[in-house]
C-alpha cells in the first residue's frame, strides 16, 4: 500500500514539473491559449445578442409563464446584456397574473437572469430569476390572498427592490403605503425550504418580515414580523393539514 501511494505521489509531482517546464520552455504558447480561450468564452456568452428579439418575444413570454406564472405583454425594447452576468433587459411590459388576469403591473427595466448553459439554443435557455426595481404594486385583500397563493405554485426566486406596494379598502381607497427595500422570494435548496424575506417600512416603522415553508413538513409554515419602533415581535405557525379546512 506504500508503494503505491509513493507512485501516485510520483506521478502527481511528474505532472506538475511538466507543467511548470511548459510554462517556462513555452511562455508564448500559454499566453495565446490564454488568450483564445477567453475570446470563445466570450463569444459564447454573446450570441444571445445575435437572435432576432421580434421572434424571440414568444419564447419569453413562454419562460416567463411557465417558471413564473405570470403573463408578460406589451413587451417594449428587450436586450441581452452579459455583465455581470447574463441577462435579459426589457425596458417596459404589462405583467398579468395568471391566477389573477385583470392585475395588471406596469415594470420599466425588467431584469431576467439566465443560466450560462445553452445559450447556443435560445429554445433551451434557462431562466435564473426575475428582479423587479422601482414598481407600485396596488392591493386589495384578495390580492394578497391571490398573490400568497401565487407564490405557492412556483420555485423560481423573484426578487423586488426599492418599491411601493399600496394598499386599498373595499371601497378601493389607500389605507396604507408601504416602502418595500427588498422583497425576496426563493427557495433555499440546502435546507428544502420555501422562503420571503421582506425588509420594508410601514406607518413610519421599519419591518422585517420572514416567511418558511420547510417541505419535511409542507403542511406548516411559519411566518415573523418584527417593528423597530415600537419594539414589536409577532410570530405565527399555521398547520393546514387538510387544505379544505381551516388553518389552526
Amino acid at each position: 500500500m506504500k508503494n503505491y501511494l509513493r507512485k501516485f505521489e510520483n506521478y502527481i509531482l511528474s505532472i506538475r514539473n511538466g507543467i511548470s517546464r511548459y510554462k517556462n520552455e513555452k511562455p508564448f504558447e500559454i499566453i495565446i491559449l490564454s488568450i483564445a480561450l477567453v475570446f470563445l468564452l466570450s463569444l459564447y456568452f454573446t450570441i444571445p445578442a445575435f437572435y432576432n428579439y421580434k421572434n424571440f418575444n414568444s419564447e419569453i413570454q413562454k419562460k416567463v409563464s411557465k417558471d413564473f406564472k405570470l403573463d408578460l405583454k406589451n413587451i417594449s425594447s428587450i436586450t441581452y446584456l452579459m455583465i455581470p452576468t447574463p441577462h435579459f433587459l426589457i425596458e417596459e411590459c404589462d405583467i398579468h397574473f395568471l391566477n389573477d388576469p385583470k392585475k395588471v403591473l406596469k415594470a420599466k427595466n425588467l431584469k431576467i437572469n439566465i443560466f450560462s448553459k445553452n445559450l447556443h439554443k435560445k429554445e433551451k435557455i434557462e431562466l435564473k430569476n426575475i428582479r423587479l426595481n422601482k414598481i407600485d404594486l396596488d392591493l386589495q385583500f384578495n390580492d394578497i390572498k391571490n398573490f400568497y397563493n401565487h407564490l405557492k405554485k412556483i420555485s423560481k426566486p423573484i426578487y423586488i427592490k426599492n418599491s411601493n406596494f399600496f394598499f386599498r379598502n373595499d371601497e378601493k381607497e389607500i389605507v396604507s403605503i408601504s416602502k418595500i427595500k427588498s422583497f425576496d422570494y426563493f427557495f433555499d435548496y440546502q435546507n428544502k425550504e420555501k422562503k420571503l424575506n421582506i425588509l420594508g417600512n410601514l406607518f413610519g416603522s421599519s419591518f422585517k418580515f420572514n416567511w418558511e415553508k420547510n417541505f419535511s413538513n409542507p403542511y406548516i409554515t411559519q411566518s415573523d414580523i418584527k417593528f423597530k419602533s415600537p419594539n414589536l415581535n409577532i410570530s405565527n405557525k399555521f398547520n393546514n393539514e387538510n387544505e379544505n379546512e381551516n388553518f389552526t
